[in-house]
């Protein structure tokens, strides 16, 4: 069986917790996920959707700004981390041991080795979100790009609160969208 420490990334990037977004804005060309410490141990992430949030200023202490998300072991399941990680709308994940920060994981390390595997045979409920994205015919563009703020995501359905249109984000590997408008 598939666990995290199959597909952990042992590389991160990590500020201290005390430093400024100015500090840590430029990491993001990197990253998805930067990993906040306060001295030397994990505090929690900062997300790369925060550099679309209203409140975030250059001055903002990183400390303020993390995400607690939640912690994998090295031997959570690989339908777990996906199941989590949908749930919780988030595609980087720390892998903690004995209180020391492994690494993480990512969306696209869990989707490259679901791919490897014979997953056909699976029930669609070990990996489907309990909770799917549905955005009303007024919201922004804005609005539905930050929902999916997963870069490896292929393809993925959008229906609007009156269900006549149905808007379809290709997410490709060079990260450009399109956008298709279904009838």
């Amino acid at each position: 069986m598939v666990s995290a420490q199959d597909i952990l990334k042992t590389e991160v990037v990590k500020r201290d917790a005390n430093d400024t977004f100015s500090q840590a804005i430029n990491l993001f060309n990197a990253t998805n996920a930067v990993i906040i410490t306060d001295h030397g141990k994990y505090h929690g992430m900062l997300l790369k959707r925060t550099l679309i949030e209203p409140t975030v200023t250059l001055q903002r202490k990183l400390h303020t700004m993390i995400t607690h998300t939640p912690k994998l072991t090295p031997i959570t399941p690989l339908e777990e981390i996906a199941r989590v990680m949908v749930e919780n709308n988030v595609y980087s994940l720390p892998v903690i041991h004995n209180d020391v920060l492994l690494g993480i994981v990512t969306a696209d390390g869990v989707v490259e080795k679901l791919t490897e595997q014979n997953i056909g045979e699976q029930p669609i409920k070990t990996i489907m979100c309990s909770k799917p994205l549905s955005v009303g015919p007024n919201e922004t563009i804005t609005l539905s790009v930050q929902s999916l703020s997963t870069p490896s995501l292929i393809t993925s359905c959008i229906h609007t609160a009156t269900s006549k249109d149905a808007m379809i984000l290709n997410r490709k590997k060079d990260k450009n969208l399109t956008f298709l408008q279904k009838p």
